[in-house]
């Protein structure tokens, strides 16, 4: 079990002695802890569906993001100089815990700082030095058939899984986004494919239907930096579509059926509203 790993964990990173261990209840597929130690909080995160070398590219985000002070997790260093432990059949990382929590109520503020970050993350994180071609949102994985991917829309390395609980807020500032977290979605695709999937994953205020009002804000916020070219105006919804489909078929074939309904549901609504939707 893996609980039974994370003394040896703590002692590889020298954290101090563990006073309580707790699981992070967020997040699907992942399995990650939170550590109280004799030196601090820390998070524990077991690398089910990321790969050793993804991990370099996670400390090159954190870098690139730290110059225009967005928050995201930083790994620990052993005294080996490795940032990853690995026993032959389970590998992990150690960060600082980050100060806030994931939000389940999403204003129009926060939606707002949503498409913000989101911009700041396309426009700053400009290399990576693993070439992530596994991504969800890669056409070839998806198996999803669409031509946004033949119409030359903007690209550059997007974040690829930008939802609620991939975002930390604090309760000083509950209308804006802390701390970014969870690369491993992260490499080369369309900017548009980011943005519709952040649409999708935030602006709804009961978790089956998506918000009018929402969807402007995230765009807002995003157009601050960034103004999306006429093309991608255009092509907004077919890159909506494309990622709720993307979603769902990950979902029915992992077993997470509740959220495939979820996603359904959404896309529904979305298809009913898509006509109102103001780019300003």
């Amino acid at each position: 079990m893996e609980k039974n790993d994370i003394n040896k964990i703590a002692q590889y990173f020298n954290i101090g002695i563990i006073e309580n261990i707790e699981p992070v209840k967020s997040g699907i597929s992942n399995q990650n802890y939170y550590l109280k130690t004799s030196k601090g909080q820390f998070v524990v995160k077991f690398l089910k569906n990321q790969s050793i070398d993804s991990i370099k590219n996670d400390i090159y985000i954190n870098k690139q993001l730290n110059r225009v002070n967005i928050k995201s997790p930083k790994y620990i260093l052993s005294n080996t100089e490795n940032y990853i432990y690995s026993n032959g059949k389970i590998n992990a990382v150690v960060s600082k815990k980050l100060d806030g929590e994931n939000s389940n109520v999403i204003s129009d503020e926060l939606a707002y700082s949503y498409g913000y970050t989101l911009v700041l993350f396309h426009t700053n994180v400009r290399s990576l030095p693993f070439n992530n071609s596994l991504g969800l949102m890669n056409p070839q994985i998806s198996k999803i058939k669409t031509e946004i991917f033949d119409k030359h829309l903007p690209t550059g390395i997007i974040h690829g899984d930008f939802h609620s609980g991939n975002a930390l807020v604090n309760s000083k500032e509950p209308n804006k986004i802390s701390a970014m977290l969870d690369f491993e979605e992260s490499g080369e695709n369309l900017f548009l494919v980011d943005l519709a999937l952040t649409v999708m994953g935030v602006c709804s205020k009961d978790n089956d239907s998506v918000d009018k009002v929402l969807i402007e804000s995230t765009i807002r916020g995003y157009q601050c930096i960034r103004k999306l070219t006429h093309l991608e105006i255009e092509c907004f919804n077919d890159a909506i579509n494309y990622v709720a489909n993307a979603w769902i078929n990950w979902f029915v074939a992992n077993g997470y059926e509740k959220y495939s309904t979820r996603h359904h549901n959404k896309l529904n609504i979305f298809n009913e509203v898509k006509g109102q939707i103001i780019f300003k």
